[in-house]
């Protein structure tokens, strides 16, 4: 798991969970997608103002004011991205 940039040097966080799956930072409509779409709708919970999906392995989270994060649970690691762009992983 980890900070990335993408080619237009927006921050994100991403996973290896059978493939790269990220997700950007500010970007909320898309990472509710690509959340849905990557983990799979069931394991989704909305709660308005954020959004999370987990794995057995994983779980990420886009919230309404831009932030992103995705915790490793079998490694107990986790990116956030804040709103601002500060990057904390541990």
């Amino acid at each position: 798991m980890f900070a990335a940039l993408d080619t237009n040097n927006t921050k994100g966080v991403c996973i290896n969970d059978n493939g790269l799956f990220c997700i950007k930072l500010n970007d909320y409509d898309n990472s509710k997608e690509a959340l849905k779409n990557h983990f799979g709708e069931s394991t989704c919970s909305d709660n308005g103002s954020y959004f999370r999906c987990a794995s057995d392995a994983f779980s990420c989270t886009a919230n309404s004011n831009g932030y992103v994060n995705c915790n490793d649970t079998s490694a107990s690691e986790k990116c956030n991205v804040h709103p601002s762009g500060a990057v904390v992983c541990s």
